[in-house]
């Protein structure tokens, strides 16, 4: 059986001392590291400048270009300084800043990009050194977010080189950062970059607001698909104020052509990712301008509603369907990617989005209207390593009155990982369920971490039930913890449920729920057998 590996949706932002466990921070409520809940966008230097260009000519260069283009008022704000601004430690060990590259200052800086509607951003590394040795913050998290704080900096990005020996774990040192951020007293936007190391999106919702899914990327198409699918499968830990990061946009770099960065812009925009420029901003073409600024695609990546697009379909091999819920209820981005170096037609049917028959499509990159569509609409010609972004609006299919399988519904979100949902009922798939030798002809299987999402109708429904458990297929292993929310509130979380043990039967009063998300989480064992299913799902709506 086919399984999937997506994330549950991350606990919000806590203040509490670093000896708090990650599940007691997932319980309790605090402030976020800063006031932002949509995807930080700006302009980082290391894609273009590296280590030897960068100084403070180059980077008020940039933010003038920010400026002058417009980006600024699209809403590239932060301008990013990657490795090499630091000069070395005082005697005290307080950080400064290389006073060749930046000879007025740090703080200087920071106050003019903010006059001028900017915010300055910093690199560090949670190791004794920086990947190109500069210092690290290792054993200095407090003094260095103190002076981050007095050079008035809005954003802290910390890498993950030179560690010491023994090695610790990136979270009880990203941790440190965290705590170090917090008593300085500055909000800043805190970026973790270990590389989708240790499990990071599994914690780092707790901590920080975005976080590193892969390796550094390059200005390639195959670094592009590598990094974007890396990403795509731990979607369900995202959300407003916490994300995940598939790493900088490459767009203008010249490794690729203006289709594959078109692609690039799309996919990170239904991504929810954070939308980082990595080019000479001061010398860019009129087409890199337009990719970059598109108002409309970035109106799909800063969505109030915070969801990471999802796999939904895939039509043939190396064609896929994307799909990100948009506010109000009943849109969607979705996007059509063509991986491979053929041109294709294709048919998207309406009803793998979670949408009902009747639609309204408007293409974000031509600013057009396409029209009312009925069962599917059709994309022609979609070149090689083309995508088409199209926002959809119609309504979410709803779940009928009386007692019903759940597993007869689309989802109208999926948090797709490996292998994808699968639905087993009558018309869908003919394998089924097994739980304790119990077969289920009907339900859901979603490796954990993992996140499904129902409309039900608008005078609510009462009751939903279930069998859960983790799969026969994977023996005594796997464990996962199951949690049923309603409208955002968490109103039934089991206990850990183990392979090889007896399943659960659940049943929840929903009190008039209108949307209900069906969630399944790992536990400290890893999710490589975390095959969780929701057996015989039933929804009673009055």
């Amino acid at each position: 059986m086919i399984r999937f590996a997506a994330l549950i949706f991350a606990a919000l932002f806590l203040i509490q001392p670093a000896s708090v466990s990650a599940s007691a921070l997932a319980t309790q409520a605090r402030p976020v590291l800063s006031p932002t809940l949509t995807p930080p966008m700006g302009w980082n230097s290391w894609n273009h400048f590296k280590c030897r260009d960068l100084n403070e000519r180059v980077v008020k260069a940039q933010a003038n270009a920010l400026i002058a283009t417009g980006l600024r008022d699209a809403g590239y704000v932060y301008v990013n300084l990657d490795d090499c601004w630091q000069g070395g430690r005082d005697s005290d060990g307080h950080i400064f800043a290389d006073t060749k590259r930046f000879p007025s200052g740090l703080l200087n800086l920071a106050n003019e990009l903010h006059a001028k509607g900017l915010k300055l951003g910093v690199y560090t590394d949670r190791g004794l050194q920086t990947c190109q040795k500069r210092p690290g913050s290792f054993g200095y998290e407090i003094k260095d977010a103190a002076t981050y704080a007095s050079w008035m900096i809005d954003f802290i990005k910390e890498d993950n080189c030179y560690l010491p020996n023994p090695k610790p774990t990136a979270q009880s040192t990203y941790v440190k950062m965290f705590e170090a951020i917090r008593q300085a007293g500055r909000p800043m936007v805190f970026s973790l970059c270990n590389w989708g190391e240790e499990n990071v999106w599994s914690w780092a919702g707790e901590i920080s607001n975005l976080w590193r899914t892969h390796t550094d990327i390059r200005d390639s198409w195959s670094s592009l698909l590598e990094n974007f699918d890396a990403n795509t499968v731990h979607a369900a830990s995202a959300g407003p104020g916490h994300w995940n990061d598939p790493d900088m946009l490459e767009i203008g770099n010249g490794g690729m052509t203006a289709t594959e960065y078109r692609t690039q812009m799309s996919l990170w925009a239904v991504s929810a990712s954070p939308l980082i420029a990595g080019n000479d901003l001061s010398r860019m073409s009129p087409e890199t301008l337009s990719i970059l600024g598109n108002r409309e695609v970035i109106a799909i990546d800063q969505d109030a509603a915070g969801r990471q697009g999802t796999l939904v379909f895939e039509p043939e091999t190396g064609v896929q369907i994307y799909s990100k819920p948009l506010a109000p209820a009943g849109s969607r981005a979705v996007v059509i990617l063509n991986r491979t170096n053929q041109t294709k037609n294709v048919d998207v049917p309406v009803r793998v989005l979670g949408l009902e028959s009747h639609v309204e499509l408007r293409d974000v990159w031509q600013h057009k209207e396409l029209g009312p569509l009925s069962e599917f609409f059709h994309v022609a010609n979609l070149a090689p390593h083309e995508s088409k972004l199209v926002v959809v609006r119609g309504n979410n299919v709803v779940a009928p009155r009386g007692v019903s399988s759940l597993s007869d519904l689309v989802p109208f979100y999926q948090a797709v990982g490996w292998g994808g949902l699968l639905r087993f009922n009558s018309t869908v798939d003919r394998h089924s369920i097994t739980l304790n030798s119990t077969v289920y002809s009907k339900g859901f299987s979603a490796h954990a971490d993992s996140e499904l999402g129902f409309q039900l109708p608008a005078s609510g429904c009462s009751k939903f039930q279930a069998q859960i458990g983790i799969d026969d297929e994977v023996g005594a292993k796997g464990s996962a913890i199951f949690q049923v929310w309603g409208d955002d509130k968490k109103i039934y979380e089991s206990a850990v449920l183990v392979g090889g043990a007896q399943h659960k039967s659940v049943s929840v009063v929903l009190n008039d729920v209108k949307v209900l998300r069906l969630r399944a989480m790992g536990t400290s064992d890893g999710i490589r057998f975390d095959h969780a299913d929701w057996a015989d799902p039933k929804i009673t709506c009055n």
